[in-house]
């Protein structure tokens, strides 16, 4: 796969050596203006469909899978305590957890969490929560391209999952 992310003016792609996340490559391609904001959300889906078909073909980039690298400004990394409970539950109540916040006053949060500390009776799960419309925008861009999302991870939560694995 391709790990990849968007600044205001540039995509950044890196292709993975190994599952371990040693990086064999980084490439950049020039991002026209205001294609994505400042927040990571698309503004002219179109210009981003070619742009992204042009760095595949410029840059020699073989895999079609993308995971999209996310800054979490558009999205929020959160520590809730919580009693211990059923896998099936624990899922509903992060989310219930994660649509109290105003960013998903309109829309549907997108959650991935994992577990931080234990405590007992309760354990400490960090999650990271983004907007559904930010994330189905980047599933509807990448199709177009003839690439296919596998996955999407935020900046901070990779950092915090791998803190989680090394301690």
């Amino acid at each position: 796969y391709v790990g990849i992310t968007f600044t205001e003016d540039r995509i950044e792609a890196v292709l993975p050596a190994s599952s371990d996340g040693t990086i064999q490559d980084v490439f950049t391609y020039p991002l026209p203006p205001e294609v994505v904001d400042e927040e990571g959300g698309i503004q002219n889906p179109d210009v981003l469909i070619s742009t992204l078909k042009e760095a595949w073909r410029q840059l020699k980039l073989k895999s079609k899978n993308v995971l999209l690298i996310a800054d979490s400004r558009p999205a929020i990394v959160r520590l809730v305590r919580l009693p211990h409970l059923p896998l099936n539950m624990l899922g509903q109540a992060i989310l219930s957890e994660a649509e109290q916040y105003a960013l998903f006053r309109n829309d549907t949060p997108n959650v991935d969490y994992v577990p931080a500390a234990d405590e007992g009776d309760f354990i400490n799960i960090c999650y990271a929560a983004a907007a559904d419309s930010l994330i189905k925008g980047y599933e509807k861009v990448f199709k177009a391209a003839g690439l296919t999302l596998i996955g999407i991870d935020l900046i901070q939560m990779a950092g915090l999952r791998g803190m989680a694995y090394y301690h």
